[in-house]
């Protein structure tokens, strides 16, 4: 594939908000061209606008970009990467930032005075202190507009801000909704202008509620239950209801299953209306098929297909086929929560759920009532679609075993360098750092439902994807604030974490007399801690969108990209795991 086709498929997945796809075929094109300075370039955006700031910066030194002084775009991105520091930062750290960024996008602008690093230079200046600065670029730049050329949203944004800048916000939300609608799709540009003149509104101190009003659509969790058919005119009204609630939310994407009834039904819907359709299947789809579409007949199972065929993107949270218990489509269910979260976020809007429901509270820890319960727990926006009366006959029964699995958090560690210490470095060894890993773990104050060590492994489990988060974390700080040449160990020594979650099987252990986690779950965690890089903590799509649903705002997870497991076990979406107020 070609440069420009390349960078076409990424601009293809990007205006629909899928940034992780859109790297990821960046990423592949640069494997084959890695001299490319424009698949470089977008890489690196690419990963800035997913919120991977760390990242980002890693990977702006990686590929040389900081070199390049006669790039306008590759010298604005350096201050791109600035600014989301400066954004994320506050009180003087924020000014300091605003300042660095500022001069980094002066100098791309001094080259030839494209609007693009001049209106980031006046919005910086601004944040950093500099009003009168900000007022005299921001007319220099509005006055220097070009009239005509291919990036007219661009254009339109940067009146819109410029306009804001100078205090003439009538013009600035007249330009700005001229700009949405020269590139209504274009979802994460919208995003973005909308990020940046959010902090333009801090910096003045002026009501946010105007750019509410633009927000880009929010995305969609839904649920709801299985059944064969019902009653015409009940079938008509659940449609009319679903289309309505559908009208209400706006959704630009929606994220579940496919299951016989209000599942299809809702994602049949949502595509009328235009929005993307991301399928979680809970089980390996022969599996989930037999289980939740085929016993309500061969018309759902046709539906079922056309909706398959015209997703954007088709997961299978647990890939086994010989399972399907209540854990299993609890994660399934939760699975599709944290990533129609982590697509809002991404986008500056709030997912919200649509549940075709019968109204009937369940105890149990699957199902619609238990899905409709977990997701008012976080408070967001909720709408309920009531399911009309069925008989006996329309019912599918679709209740799981009792769990014999458990969902859990597995977080696997190990030491690089261990193989290579000579035998009087082991007692240092276990007396330097295993003695205060231990201890930043007790001081941690997580709830372990399993800790195992052999040499210089460790394998952990949690109930809580915050309560691992919160261990691995702790442990790495642990290590960072070890004196290696004080203990008599090398240097090349570094912690590394892997960490997943999923459904396992707990058993106990006839060797240790104590409980112990079995499964594939377990197996990918242990696959994912070999490819972390020394002194990060690494973690699954899975394990990342759990954090979005459970903690939403404690911790902040960096794309590093499609990543090959040892093993043969194939390739993951993994994130580098770190608190949401630490940058690297």
């Amino acid at each position: 594939m070609s440069e420009a086709a390349i960078l076409a498929e990424a601009t293809r997945l990007e205006h629909g908000g899928d940034l992780l796809a859109a790297y990821d075929a960046v990423a592949a094109g640069l494997a084959v061209e890695p001299a490319s300075l424009a698949l470089r370039h977008r890489a690196v955006l690419l990963l800035a606008r997913s919120g991977a700031q760390a990242q980002a910066q890693r990977e702006y030194l990686r590929l040389g970009l900081d070199a390049v002084h006669d790039h306008v775009d590759i010298m604005s991105l350096g201050g791109r990467l600035l600014k989301d520091l400066a954004f994320a930062a506050s009180g003087d750290a924020r000014r300091a930032l605003a300042r660095a960024a500022a001069e980094k996008y002066a100098e791309a602008y001094a080259l030839h005075r494209d609007y693009y690093p001049g209106i980031n230079l006046a919005t910086l200046a601004l944040i950093a202190g500099d009003a009168p600065r900000s007022s005299s670029v921001a007319r220099a730049v509005l006055e220097g507009l070009p009239s005509t050329g291919d990036d007219a949203y661009y254009r339109a944004a940067t009146r819109a801000e410029a306009c804001f800048l100078l205090g003439r916000l009538d013009e600035a939300e007249a330009a700005l909704a001229a700009a949405l609608a020269l590139d209504p799709g274009n979802h994460t540009a919208h995003a973005s202008t909308l990020r940046q003149l959010d902090a333009i509104c801090g910096a003045l101190q002026i009501d946010r509620a105007w750019l509410e009003r633009h927000s880009p659509p929010a995305p969609v969790v839904y649920c709801g239950h299985i059944f064969q058919t019902l009653a015409p005119e009940a079938l008509q009204r659940l449609s009319a209801d679903i289309a309505a609630a559908l009208g209400r939310l706006k959704p630009g994407a929606a994220f579940g299953a496919l299951a016989a009834g209000a599942d299809i039904m809702v994602a049949e819907a949502a595509l009328a209306r235009g929005a993307e359709l991301h399928v979680v299947l809970p089980m390996d789809e022969k599996t989930f098929l037999a289980r939740s579409v085929t016993p309500s007949g061969a018309e759902w199972m046709t539906r079922y297909q056309a909706c398959k065929q015209r997703a954007a993107t088709f997961r299978v949270a647990s890939r086994e086929n010989d399972f399907d218990d209540d854990a299993v489509f609890v994660f399934g269910s939760e699975l599709a929560m944290g990533l129609a979260i982590r697509h809002g976020d991404a986008l500056r809007s709030r997912a919200a759920q649509l549940a075709v429901w019968d109204g009937v509270a369940s105890g149990g820890v699957a199902g619609t009532g238990a899905d409709v319960r977990r997701w008012a727990a976080t408070k967001r926006r909720q709408e309920i679609v009531a399911l009309p009366p069925r008989s006996p006959a329309a019912r599918v029964t679709a209740a799981a075993a009792a769990a014999p699995r458990k969902l859990k958090a597995e977080m696997f560690a190990d030491v690089r360098g261990f193989s290579r210490l000579a035998e009087s470095e082991i007692r240092p060894f276990v007396t330097g750092i295993k003695a205060p890993l231990a201890r930043a773990l007790k001081d941690s104050g997580v709830r372990l439902d399993l800790v195992a060590t052999w040499g210089d492994g460790l394998h952990m489990v949690c109930a809580s994807v915050a309560e691992a988060a919160t261990a691995a974390l702790a442990l790495q700080a642990g290590f960072a604030g070890i004196d290696l040449a004080a203990s008599g160990l090398p240097p090349h020594l570094a912690l590394r974490i892997g960490g997943h979650f999923g459904p396992v099987a707990e058993e106990t252990d006839p060797f240790m007399e104590r409980r112990s986690f079995y499964g594939t779950h377990v197996t990918i965690a242990a696959r994912i801690e070999p490819v972390a890089v020394p002194g990060s903590v690494y973690i699954s799509e899975p394990f990342a969108a759990l954090l979005a649903l459970e903690a939403p705002g404690r911790f902040a997870t960096d794309y590093v990209g499609q990543t090959e497991l040892p093993k043969g076990f194939g390739t993951m979406r993994l994130f580098s795991l770190r608190h949401a107020d630490a940058r690297g």
